[in-house]
């Protein structure tokens, strides 16, 4: 076992500390539920679902991405601080993967919007990481690379997202104004893009710490089905990946990546904490 999961360190029994791990839970859930209702992650992943109105052809691979990223990711590491506010850091570690990911869509399609998201969400991360300060750096899990079967599987996502990054950016140079709809004004195409960072650096890191970022594990392999769902369903539609094999690319990596991967160190903890 790896010294970072070795030991649980404990809050001083102060009365301050204590209003702090209060005051973080509930910022945590808010900030989740705000990713998850008013920002529309929960109801763009339904709109691939056909819960929407049939009369107008969505963009669904579009709205996967959306949704996948604001629910998967931003409210699901926003839920892991305010759950387990004593083991931060992998929920913390998705948030800063989710601002790095739309910091860089909104560079590489020199669209101004997603940082909208991006500033706000990487200051109350920064926020929730400067509250919880003693537990942070305790609670990330040493990196190590070990030939297993699961870090293979993470080691696969890296081309696979890469890819996706790729063909989403070509795909938005080429498309016509207006093809990719928007929410809260942001365009979809770089959110696109920034969910495609986010799984390609994350399966980079995931990689060495593949037995103990179970949340991760589920984020990634949740957004792999939702948008190999999206491509599958509905190929003509803006945003799906040029060729079938992607999404079925996506789905297998997904379910593999989410597995048991023998050891759920992690979780077990996190339930303690």
């Amino acid at each position: 076992m790896a010294s970072g999961e070795s030991r649980q360190p404990e809050w001083p029994q102060t009365e301050e500390l204590r209003s702090r791990v209060g005051a973080v839970r509930l910022l945590a859930w808010i900030a989740a539920l705000v990713a998850a209702v008013p920002l529309f992650g929960l109801v763009d992943l339904a709109t691939t679902l056909g819960l929407s109105d049939p009369r107008y052809a969505w963009a669904m691979s579009l709205a996967a991405s959306w949704g996948s990223l604001l629910t998967f990711v931003v409210a699901a590491g926003f839920g892991w601080v305010g759950a387990v506010p004593r083991r931060p850091a992998p929920g913390l570690g998705l948030l800063g993967l989710a601002t790095l990911g739309l910091l860089v869509g909104s560079a590489l399609l020199l669209d101004a919007r997603p940082l909208g998201l991006a500033v706000p969400l990487g200051a109350v991360t920064a926020l929730l990481a400067v509250l919880l300060r003693p537990y942070v750096r305790p609670s990330v899990p040493a990196w190590r690379w070990r030939p297993s079967p699961p870090a293979i599987v993470a080691a696969l996502g890296v081309p696979l997202w890469a890819g996706y990054v790729v063909n989403t950016e070509i795909a938005a140079l080429i498309a016509p104004p207006g093809s990719g709809d928007d929410t809260v004004g942001i365009d979809h195409w770089p959110v696109q893009l920034a969910l495609g960072v986010v799984l390609a650096v994350g399966s980079a890191l995931l990689t060495g710490a593949v037995r103990q970022l179970v949340l991760w594990r589920w984020s990634f392999g949740l957004t792999a089905v939702a948008v190999a769902w999206a491509t599958l369903a509905y190929p003509d539609r803006a945003g799906a990946m040029p060729h079938p094999v992607w999404g079925v690319l996506f789905v297998v990596w997904g379910a593999l990546l989410a597995l048991p991967s023998g050891r759920r160190v992690e979780m077990r903890r996190s339930v303690s904490g």
